[in-house]
Formats: structure tokens, C-alpha cells, sequence
């Protein structure tokens, strides 16, 4: 799986004690995650294959209060709107392919047998060769 850059707001940070705690917080969800606290920043750093939710639960239990950073949610965001037009796209396709499937079928329904062919032709001839005066 692949690790996503999280980064969190987190109130009330004042020292080192803060920075291990949150990092013992972050370790209990993700022992793998990489964690890197910025003290004067009050943000904290998440690498992990988990959601950032599961974080802030993590945070709120260590007794902190935190959010997604703007920057992060705008990440999020881009992410899900490149996630949308694609499915977009791929409904349009479908769309697509469906109405050429009925334009087909309703094609169907108007094409000639082999059989018929001098039928129609001489039909199309004869109503030529009237209008024009032509009575062959």
C-alpha cells in the first residue's frame, strides 16, 4: 500500500512531553507511521496508509484537540474531484456506448436482407422514373 502525507493542527502543544505523547498516540493506530512533530508550528506530520480520522480519534483520546490542516484538506479534496471527473468520465463512456447500442438496434430494425435488395432497387428506380416522366 501506499503512504499518504498527512498533516494535522493540533492545539496546546507546549514541549517535548507533548511531542512524545502525540507520537506514542500516532504509533498505538499506526505502529508503522512516520511522525513528525513541529512544536512551534503546533502541526503534526503523518506518514501512514491509514485515513486521517482514525488520527484525530487518536489525538482526542491522548487528550488533544485536532484537526486536518487546511492544506491537507485541500489535498483531500483535489484527490476526491480528480476521483469524481474520472468516474465521470467513465459514466459518459458508458452513456456512450449504450446509445450507440440502441442506435444500432433501431438500425436494425431498418436494414435490408440480401434477398431484398432488387426489390428495393427496383422500387427506387420505378419511383425515380415516375416522377421524372419515365415510365420504363
Amino acid at each position: 500500500m501506499e503512504f499518504e502525507h498527512l498533516e494535522f493542527e493540533v492545539e496546546k502543544m507546549t514541549g517535548d512531553g507533548d511531542a512524545q505523547t502525540l507520537a506514542r498516540a500516532i504509533g498505538a493506530v499506526d505502529p508503522d507511521a512516520k511522525v513528525d512533530v513541529d512544536l512551534n508550528a503546533r502541526a503534526v506530520k503523518v506518514d501512514s496508509w491509514l485515513m486521517a480520522e482514525e488520527f484525530l480519534v487518536a489525538f482526542e483520546d491522548a487528550g488533544y484537540q485536532a484537526k486536518i490542516s487546511k492544506d491537507e484538506l485541500a489535498r483531500e479534496i483535489e484527490a476526491q474531484h480528480v476521483a469524481l471527473i474520472s468516474q465521470g468520465h467513465e459514466l459518459l463512456q458508458d452513456l456512450e456506448a449504450a446509445t450507440m447500442r440502441v442506435k444500432t438496434s433501431q438500425l436494425a430494425g431498418c436494414l435490408i436482407e440480401p434477398g431484398q435488395w432488387n426489390v428495393v432497387l427496383h422500387e427506387q428506380r420505378r419511383g425515380r422514373g415516375t416522377e421524372n416522366g419515365d415510365t420504363r
